[in-house]
């Protein structure tokens, strides 16, 4: 599959969930300076406390806790952002399973103009979209009906396939896709 279909996915993500998600941004960024907020003024506390005996240890102490509460509370936000961005990926395929006939066809002729070649390919299509998909391109296409097909379409050219079953595409692209929606969600790239 090229990237120009993993950017027509991608493009859908970003339309379908950046509103709905901007709040739950601003929570994980809201959680995760309260979290570091409340785990520095334990340490304070701990250095308030510590300051009566010894000053150089202390000294020692505070900055090897506060790097440990950083490193914690680094760890915490990271858990957020990944759990986020898991329910971002999952509602997103979902929306795509259950796009709309037009939304379908729209996806499906974006994929045959980028595969626009001279041979057309047999599509197939899973039973929801298949009426749909034969009344728009049944006159020049071949159009098969695969029953255990998931959501999504199959191209099937003389040489090679293109599958766009959607299921297919999040499960085998997933590590790409989350990278694209962390970049996307938080402006930063992570591991």
């Amino acid at each position: 599959m090229s990237y120009k279909g993993i950017d027509s996915i991608v493009e859908s993500i970003k339309k379908d969930t950046q509103a709905a998600y901007n709040l739950e941004i601003e929570k994980a960024n809201q959680k995760g300076e309260a979290l570091y907020q409340e785990m520095m003024d334990e340490a304070k506390q701990r250095l308030i406390r510590i300051e009566k005996n010894q000053d150089e240890e202390v000294r020692h102490v505070y900055r090897r806790e506060v790097k440990r509460f950083q490193l914690d509370a680094q760890k915490e936000i990271d858990k957020y952002k990944h759990e986020l961005v898991d329910r971002v990926v999952n509602e997103s395929l979902q929306r795509l399973q259950n796009m709309k006939d037009e939304d379908f066809i729209a996806t499906l002729n974006r994929v045959l103009e980028r595969e626009n070649g001279n041979e057309k390919p047999r599509i197939c299509v899973d039973p929801k979209y298949y009426e749909t998909v034969l009344a728009s391109h049944g006159t020049e296409y071949q159009v098969l009906k695969i029953d255990e097909m998931s959501p999504g379409f199959l191209l099937r050219f003389k040489d090679y396939d293109v599958d766009c079953e959607f299921s297919y595409l999040f499960k085998y692209k997933r590590d790409t896709i989350v990278k694209l929606a962390l970049i996307h969600l938080f402006g930063e790239g992570h591991e």
